[in-house]
């Protein structure tokens, strides 16, 4: 039932094996902890025998969230949850790249969730360091298989992301490392390095607000909010759409797309902040992001999920 109500609220056309595979792998990967193992029952998700065969041919192995660790398959591992817009970065960027990869989700305690007692380890492990709790147990987290069977660790959401664009052989170019050479391709790449830190701040903006425990600092916290918003407002303003900087989804749209769609539900259920309302910026550029398969089969969540998902971090 949970999965076919989320298969509703998305509008996702589920007719083809292909995008079947991204929403069984979604849906698979976002159960919560109050629901335990989640398995999808093919009946009562398809609404033809055509959508139950899709169905059964491409369901996710990943049945338990927050498991114990699964073996790597693919070259490349991520290690993510499904709520964190950081760890959603990677996961956009990989899709968006076409790169082949494993996932498998890690409970996180700003979420209420219990994380797993192997990560941190596992985590050092794969940097050659001492475990270390408050350095080595967020997410993202890459794990790298090399020719030689060894496995190392690419940590941190830009870090990974950039790695992902780097190590595809697809037409994506999401840093813009390969539209060119000369001054003039320098300087856009340098600047989508300011814009992706202003993204960041705009980040840490709508984390201050929905986290605040102090209601009295709820005002303050707005205010620096909106200055953030205009900002982005204005760069889209100057680059004429349809995505942030122009013509060409790049890194700077593959960090912004997970914070519109989580913070878009996020901040006017708990702290009776419009975000789209205020921004028609935003709101196109929420409706181009959906458009984008990438993002709206895997990444893109639902109103239901975000609010429940984020309730823990916003209580007072």
């Amino acid at each position: 039932k949970q999965a076919r109500s989320r298969l509703e609220k998305r509008e996702v056309d589920v007719g083809t094996s292909s995008s079947m595979a991204f929403v069984i792998s979604s849906l698979v990967g976002s159960g919560s902890t109050r629901f335990g193992k989640l398995c999808v029952n093919s009946s009562a998700c398809a609404r033809d025998s055509r959508q139950r065969s899709n169905i059964l041919l491409c369901a996710a192995s990943e049945v338990d969230a927050f498991g114990e660790l699964v073996p790597q398959k693919e070259s490349i591992k991520l290690f993510y949850n499904r709520l964190c817009p950081y760890a959603a970065r990677t996961w956009l960027a990989l899709e968006e790249c076409g790169v082949a990869y494993d996932k498998q989700q890690i409970g996180l305690v700003v979420f209420g969730q219990e994380k797993q007692a192997w990560f941190v380890d596992l985590v050092a492990e794969l940097l050659g360091v001492a475990p270390r709790p408050k350095k080595h147990g967020s997410v993202p987290v890459l794990s790298i298989k090399t020719s030689g069977g060894k496995l190392e660790g690419v940590v941190g959401s830009e870090n990974s992301a950039v790695f992902v664009d780097q190590l595809s052989e697809s037409d994506s170019d999401l840093m813009l490392s390969r539209t060119g050479s000369g001054i003039e391709s320098a300087y856009r790449r340098a600047s989508l390095r300011l814009v992706m830190a202003e993204v960041d701040a705009f980040l840490s903006a709508c984390n201050a607000l929905v986290a605040n425990k102090n209601e009295s600092a709820d005002t303050e916290l707005a205010d620096a909010l909106v200055a953030q918003l205009r900002y982005l407002e204005e760069l889209s303003a100057r680059h004429g759409g349809p995505y942030l900087l122009g013509a060409d989804f790049t890194m700077a749209d593959v960090f912004l797309a997970p914070i519109i769609d989580r913070f878009q539900y996020a901040l006017p259920a708990f702290r009776s902040f419009d975000l789209i309302g205020r921004s028609a910026a935003l709101a196109s550029l929420r409706d181009t992001y959906a458009t984008r398969s990438s993002f709206a089969a895997t990444v893109m969540l639902s109103e239901d999920e975000v609010i429940e998902g984020y309730a823990f971090k916003a209580r007072r």
